[in-house]
């Protein structure tokens, strides 16, 4: 790494390091970025400077160095507001920079609603839950994932029809604005997807994650652990690939024959609900629980959704040949039929080349991937160069309005 580099540059490159447990010391990240020990004492200066640093101990020391002093990213700097929003509910949670978590809560307002009133709502509870902690420090940053096509550029919601009043709705603004901090909007696959890899052993990426629930969506990080939404956003949105079983299924979004119509959970329940007189009424529990009891009929529908399901990540393997696939959602806990299904079809029809070391697990975070991945998006915004720039643009600007 070249040592002719910014202030801020260089204190955005360590607080990563630090923040990520890659680095620990001054002698770490020395080595870690092989920058001159006085680059790496101005950055850390510039750190502690703006609050973002504390110290705590010192390493044990080996052979016959002087021991290092620890560093960390101390988690009063502030707090990060972690929010996922889909069909069924929208969840928080409020995290320091250390990457505790201090309060949560669920709304029961979701996409079905109106933006406005979910914007409002998400508002009055992130407000409300910091308002309720011991040391409510500033609301730094805050990450929405929504299960629903985001433009990364906008930070808009794409809807399809029946999410209508959310097409082009300015989230990240309004949420921005209601907030009082920057807020980041992503599609909760692609944060699931970033929560997942950094969870896991490096050795995992890149992966994919593929959620079974209202649609079925994916995200993809690449080998270095990074989110890839593609040029708009679209990256991963399996859910409206065409399927190769063609019954002529209206899809939410208007086409036919996509993979939501025969995948998601909803889809599962029409066939179940359409299967028996008595079923019209059926709830997804009412067929989850059936799942758990093994009954056959509502096994079979299971793993006809399994096999479409493993079909698409197979034909997507040949695009992405990712280390890992990891699949969750809800009905995954009703039976183990659904993950053997996808992996059977996968290992089955999927090139050689692209199977032959590749794992496929359920998801180890279960529903709290999208949130974990949120936290992790948002912290590494705040300690990105610009984000430091301003940092240590107003902390000077304030100590010269003290002298």
């Amino acid at each position: 790494m070249s040592a002719r580099v910014s202030e801020e540059e260089s204190a955005s490159v360590l607080a990563r390091l630090i923040a990520s447990g890659m680095a620990e010391t001054r002698a770490d990240l020395v080595r870690e970025t092989g920058l001159a020990r006085s680059t790496v004492g101005i950055g850390l200066a510039a750190l502690f400077n703006i609050g973002l640093l504390s110290a705590h101990g010192y390493q044990h020391p080996v052979g016959r160095g002087r021991p290092g002093e620890r560093l960390s990213i101390a988690p009063t700097f502030g707090l990060i507001a972690a929010v996922e929003i889909d069909m069924q509910r929208t969840s928080i949670a409020i995290y320091d920079f250390g990457q505790h978590q201090h309060a949560a809560a669920e709304l029961t307002t979701h996409l079905t609603h109106h933006p406005s009133d979910v914007v409002a709502d998400i508002a009055t509870a992130v407000h409300g839950l910091i308002g309720g902690l011991a040391q409510p420090l500033q609301l730094r940053g805050a990450v929405i994932g929504v299960a629903a096509p985001v433009d990364v550029r906008r930070a808009t919601v794409v809807g399809p029809p029946f999410l209508a009043e959310w097409d082009n709705f300015p989230l990240g603004a309004a949420l921005t604005e209601a907030l009082g901090c920057t807020a980041t909007v992503r599609n909760e696959a692609d944060l699931r997807a970033l929560g997942e890899a950094r969870h896991m052993p490096a050795e995992n990426s890149p992966l994919v994650y593929l959620r079974i629930s209202d649609g079925v969506g994916t995200g993809y990080v690449d080998a270095a652990a990074e989110i890839v939404t593609g040029f708009d956003g679209a990256a991963g949105e399996i859910s409206h690939m065409r399927t190769v079983t063609r019954e002529g299924r209206v899809c939410t979004c208007g086409g036919t024959d996509h993979l939501q119509s025969y995948g998601s959970e909803p889809a599962m329940l029409a066939k179940w609900q359409s299967s028996h007189p008595d079923r019209t009424d059926a709830t997804r529990a009412d067929f989850e629980r059936e799942l758990r009891r093994r009954d056959i009929e509502a096994t079979r529908i299971a793993i006809d959704a399994a096999r479409e399901i493993g079909a698409a990540l197979a034909e997507i393997l040949l695009v992405l040949n990712p280390a890992h696939i990891t699949v969750g959602g809800d009905v995954l806990n009703a039976s183990d039929t659904i993950m053997s299904t996808i992996r059977g079809v996968v290992y089955e029809t999927g090139l050689p080349l692209a199977t032959r070391n590749l794992s496929i697990s359920q998801s180890p975070l279960g529903e709290d991937a999208g949130l974990r991945g949120a936290l992790l998006l948002a912290l590494e915004a705040s300690l990105a160069a610009p984000a430091l720039r301003q940092q240590l643009v107003t902390r000077r600007k304030d100590t010269e309005g003290r002298s």
